[in-house]
């Protein structure tokens, strides 16, 4: 059984005293991802039994909210909602630098481009899930 993603909005434990920053963070924290759960809902995303913990070693980390059977499906992600090589690849800007002959050292080059592309567009396609990105250097 998969639920409508803003029924698990109000289960994720985003705002939680796990999350070590001040509590203007963790409420702009959860606005970010309950709209990027939106914008998943909007195309076509499921979410099972799980929530988000944002006070993981890692920074954030999805969780089961129960014990999961063999074949339970807990996330649906359509393709179209997958930033994959091959988008990265069909755009203007890697059409300009495939014609010009240069030779990139490696394929991710081009994910590289696109991503600072998007994150240059306020109306980016991909905003909400490039808001939930770690910010900073790492």
């Amino acid at each position: 059984y998969m639920k409508p993603v803003e029924m698990n909005i109000k289960e994720l434990s985003l705002v939680s005293d796990n999350i070590s920053a001040p509590d203007d963070e963790k409420r702009e924290a959860y606005k970010i991802y309950e709209k990027m759960f939106s914008w998943l809902r909007a195309h076509g995303a499921k979410i099972g039994d799980i929530y988000l913990n944002l006070g993981s070693r890692t920074g954030r980390g999805v969780h089961v909210l129960c014990d999961v059977a063999i074949g339970w499906e807990l996330l649906r992600i359509p393709e179209k909602l997958l930033l994959t090589l091959k988008i990265a690849k069909s755009t203007p800007l890697a059409d300009k630098i495939k014609k010009s002959g240069y030779e990139v050292r490696s394929e991710q080059t081009f994910m590289a481009l696109y991503l600072l592309e998007q994150l240059q567009d306020k109306d980016s396609f991909w905003r909400w899930y490039l808001r939930t990105l770690p910010q900073g250097k790492t």
